[in-house]
């Protein structure tokens, strides 16, 4: 079975935990990239992941924008997913992978879960957000699950993107033989 779900969620102030120097984090799933665990059968693809370039509010039915520096970092297994070039200690960067994306095509591009992983997303503000606020995570993700997470681990082995057409054809190329 796959499934493909877009999640967009909302952080309110008080789901951020404060931390000294006015910075706050906080994990998207659950406490230590616990939240998601993948199963035996199972193969998780993050497509996409975005974050809110302001934090908003709505004061007397008018929304206002309040523009932070917000970080998102996606752990495996407790680690960090991206180090490289937009990485600046904190994650990536809210004007890195901005959402909604208004017309701006900035995928961060796709990383895989393999069976028995634990997936989670670190979310830190370097401002502490006001009560009133709240800021936007987006997540896109394929789950693959039974034999087609047979045919995922397979594909990741031989290199090749782990998509439902490729699935499609590495069945197709498994029944031929």
């Amino acid at each position: 079975m796959i499934l493909t779900e877009p999640m967009e969620i909302r952080l309110d102030a008080g789901d951020i935990k404060e931390l000294r120097n006015d910075n706050s984090q906080f994990y998207l799933f659950g406490r230590n990239g616990s939240a998601i665990s993948t199963g035996a059968t199972e193969f998780f693809v993050v497509d996409d992941l975005g974050i809110s370039r302001y934090a908003l509010s709505t004061h007397r039915g008018v929304l206002t924008e309040r523009e932070y520096s917000i970080y998102i970092q996606p752990q495996i297994n407790n680690l960090p997913v991206f180090c490289g070039l937009n990485y600046r200690g904190n994650g990536l960067s809210n004007r890195v992978v901005p959402y909604p994306r208004n017309g701006i095509d900035k995928s961060i591009g796709v990383f895989n879960v393999l069976s028995g992983q634990h997936f989670d997303i670190l979310v830190k503000t370097e401002t502490k957000l006001k009560k009133s606020e709240h800021i936007y995570v987006f997540l896109k993700y394929t789950m693959y699950t039974g034999t087609e997470s047979v045919f995922a681990r397979q594909l990741d082995d031989l290199g090749r993107a782990v998509t439902p057409e490729n699935i499609d054809w590495l069945r197709d190329e498994t029944r031929k033989q």
